[in-house]
């Protein structure tokens, strides 16, 4: 089974406290979610708080993160270098490849 994870999908916004920049995140997709739960059960990859390990890939900037589980999907956090080096913008589809560690 590969470790890679190729997807589409818009940047959100979210606004955690006044006057601070708001975090942005990258919801995946169902079937990129279900690929991703398949990873880590077959591997075991799950860390605290059902936490994954990725490297994450938009454009020409990569990093290393963590996915964060949500109710029925993963979440992506976009870091600002990352956001400003690739001109993100909200709601915009973008290109992800994620490889979980």
């Amino acid at each position: 089974m590969s470790r890679e994870v190729h997807f589409t999908a818009s940047i959100e916004t979210v606004f955690i406290e006044v006057g601070f920049d708001p975090a942005w995140f990258v919801t995946l997709p169902p079937a990129a979610a279900a690929e991703i739960t398949a990873i880590t059960l077959a591997s075991g990859a799950r860390r605290a708080f059902g936490a994954v390990k990725v490297e994450a890939r938009i454009g020409g900037s990569e990093w290393k993160t963590q996915l964060n589980a949500g109710a029925d999907t993963w979440t992506l956090p976009i870091k600002k270098p990352v956001r400003l080096a690739e001109g993100l913008t909200s709601g915009v589809p973008l290109a992800v490849s994620l490889k979980v560690l």
